[in-house]
């Protein structure tokens, strides 16, 4: 495919970007990744709504994870059971500390 960029030059067409190679292996739940490599929220990960980049977003520090993360649990009792949001992932967690431990141990997110 040849894509023009302006009048008398031409260039191949590039192959998709990272992020549209994953989007497309995203599209079903198989696909989805069960560890992730950086510091990601796992509520936004199984988020549908959200974009693969907003939902696979890389925070650079890991307090600035966990701040995040706060915002999603504070609306939350501490004790109060909730299904891991991954969704390959149906464990029933007993409150929010046992939802950040199964985070780092299972889906490897610290």
């Amino acid at each position: 495919m040849v894509i023009p960029l302006r009048a008398g030059t031409e260039q191949q067409a590039m192959m998709p970007t990272k992020i549209e190679q994953a989007e497309a292996a995203i599209a079903t739940p198989d696909s989805y990744p069960w560890t992730f490599t950086g510091k990601v929220c796992l509520i936004c990960a199984g988020n549908d709504a959200k974009s693969y980049q907003e939902r696979v977003w890389d925070y650079k520090r890991k307090d600035t994870l966990q701040h995040y993360l706060n915002t999603h649990l504070r609306h939350r009792n501490e004790d109060e059971e909730f299904e891991c949001p991954h969704p390959l992932c149906s464990e029933w967690l007993a409150g929010t500390m046992q939802f950040k431990n199964h985070a780092a141990r299972v889906h490897k997110i610290s």
